[in-house]
This record gives structure tokens, sequence and C-alpha cells, in this order.
């Protein structure tokens, strides 16, 4: 099987990101002396956006599962990616942090909503004035104080004790705009569709797993070496 590039963790880093000097969107690390950038909140676009506008390292926090999702695109891309050559090293600091996953027993009251439609003039998508669903973990527990976000939007709902979120949709909302982020605790769960034209959403499962920090570099695969025919002057 070929190798391919990949994202390895070299060192764990010693520094506790929740004592860290607090700055827009970043963290100052006394150990490298310099800024960390948070992408707990960004999607994998951003992240390879970011780390693709500069030639110097960058430090930065994510989570595990972006960690992948970077990986991911890294297999997805190799034939045709040419931005791998200008990434450095990305430290992420802090140390490990495992997800909370306290959350109410108790089932969700089953309620029944008169669902309120924003007509569309023309051949424009019917858009509903407000989206909500429940959110659960693996145990099938509401998950409690999560973000549901709309990306490339302002909007967003918290789930409250029964997992349940809302977010209001305002009459120019773009349908185009159909991605919905899942953030709990400053990690982003997963990233996942959602449909604008109707009120109640799919159940969401997600998984709290733990938050990886450390040190983080490209690896290139070796280059392979072309064979070497050798003839034997006795012939």
């Amino acid at each position: 099987m070929k190798a391919s590039t990949s994202y390895t963790i070299e060192k764990p880093c010693d520094q506790n990101w929740a004592q860290m000097e607090k700055r827009e969107r970043q963290r100052f690390c006394q150990s490298c002396h310099k800024c960390v950038i948070d992408f707990s909140e960004y999607s994998t676009a951003e992240i390879i956006q970011k780390l693709t506008s500069t030639t110097d390292s960058i430090c930065g926090r994510l989570s595990q599962a972006q960690l992948d999702q970077l990986n991911y695109h890294l297999v997805l891309s190799e034939p045709t990616r040419n931005w791998v050559k200008y990434l450095g090293v990305l430290a992420i600091g802090a140390s490990i942090f495992m997800l909370d996953t306290a959350a109410f027993a108790q089932a969700a009251p089953i309620r029944i909503e008169k669902s309120t439609i924003t007509l569309s003039d023309g051949n424009k998508p019917l858009i509903v004035q407000k989206i909500y669903g429940y959110l659960v973990n693996e145990e099938k527990k509401p998950v409690v104080g999560a973000k549901v976000s709309i990306n490339q939007t302002k909007l967003f709902g918290i789930t409250d004790e029964s997992g349940r979120y809302e977010i209001k949709l305002a009459a120019n909302f773009n349908p185009k705009y159909k991605q919905m982020s899942i953030i709990h605790e400053g990690v982003v769960l997963t990233t996942m569709p959602f449909n604008p034209s109707k009120e109640k959403q799919k159940l969401i499962e997600v998984s709290t797993s733990p938050m990886l920090m450390g040190e983080i570099i490209i690896q290139q695969p070796l280059m392979q070496r072309p064979a070497i025919k050798l003839i034997n002057p006795s012939n």
C-alpha cells in the first residue's frame, strides 16, 4: 500500500490551556512564547485555509475528531494536493481533556407544536421560521449545554436539560446554508446537514470522545527509490 502524508503527534504539551493568558480566539503559551489559535470551532476547510495562509509554523488547539478529519482530507486530496508543502509544525497546546458526559436521564417530554412556514415566491423553497431537535450521547442520554450553530451564519441554539435545541430563522434566511455544527465545551463534535424546510430535525447522536492535545507535525512519506538492475560482468 502506498504511504500517504499524515498528521502525527510527537510529544504531548505540558501546558494547561485553561491557565494560558486569554486573547482574541487565542491564548499565549509561556512554554513556546507564542499565541495558540483555538481551532475547536473551526471547520476542516477553515483550518486548512488558516494553515495555508502562512509559511510560518502555527500553534493551535483542536480535537481528535478534527485531526481525523484533516487526515481524511489529506487522503482524499493527495492526488491533486499542492498546499502540504507550505505546512510547518502545528503545535497543539495543553493536555488531554475529557468531555463531560453527565446528562439528565429523564426522557424529553413529547411536544405538540404548530408548524409555521414562511411562504416563498416562484420556485424558491419554503423556509420555516424555526428549527428544533434533540441531541443525545452514546448512552442515549441528553447532551446539555451544547451549541448547535448553522455554518457560515451567526444563528445558533443551546441544548436544554432534555437535549433540545431551537434556532430561529430570519425571513430572509438563505436556504443554501444547510450545514450545522455541534459544539460542546469548545469541541466540535460533528458537522451535519439539516433541512430548513422542516421544523423538527432528525435526532442527533454524538460521541463525546476525548480532546487530544500535543505537538503535531506533517509527516511526508519517503520517496520511493528506483530499482537498480545489476549486471554480472562475467556474462
